[in-house]
C-alpha cells in the first residue's frame, strides 16, 4: 500500500453529500406528491405513493412495483436506494407515476 511522504496512508476523497444519483432520486421522489426521500448513512429510505400501476414499466420495475401489494388501487412502495441499479428503478416508477398523474 502507498504512502504519503508525511507518512500516513493515503485516504480516498470523503463525499459531503453521497453519490449524486441519490439527489437525481431526490428531485424525482420530491415532484410525486405523498412520497418521500430521507437521508441515511450512505443511501436514501423513499417511499412512493402510486395511485395505481405505472404504465410502461420495465419487467424490472413493474415486477418491484407488483411486490407491494396494492390496497384499495393505491401501492406504498418502500425502497432502500443504496447503488445505481436501486436508483434507476426508483426513477423509472418515478418518471412513470409522474406523467400517469
Amino acid at each position: 500500500m502507498g504512502e504519503r511522504r508525511d507518512g500516513g496512508v493515503p485516504q480516498p476523497p470523503g463525499r459531503l453529500s453521497g453519490p449524486p444519483f441519490l439527489e437525481d432520486v431526490e428531485r424525482a421522489v420530491g415532484a410525486l406528491p405523498g412520497s418521500s426521500a430521507e437521508r441515511r448513512s450512505g443511501y436514501l429510505a423513499v417511499t412512493l405513493e402510486l395511485a395505481g400501476d405505472p404504465a410502461g414499466l420495465s419487467a424490472p420495475a413493474a415486477a418491484l412495483v407488483a411486490a407491494f401489494p396494492a390496497v384499495e388501487g393505491r401501492r406504498t412502495l418502500r425502497v432502500d436506494v443504496r447503488n445505481r441499479h436501486w436508483a434507476a428503478l426508483v426513477l423509472e416508477i418515478a418518471a412513470a407515476a409522474g406523467q400517469s398523474r
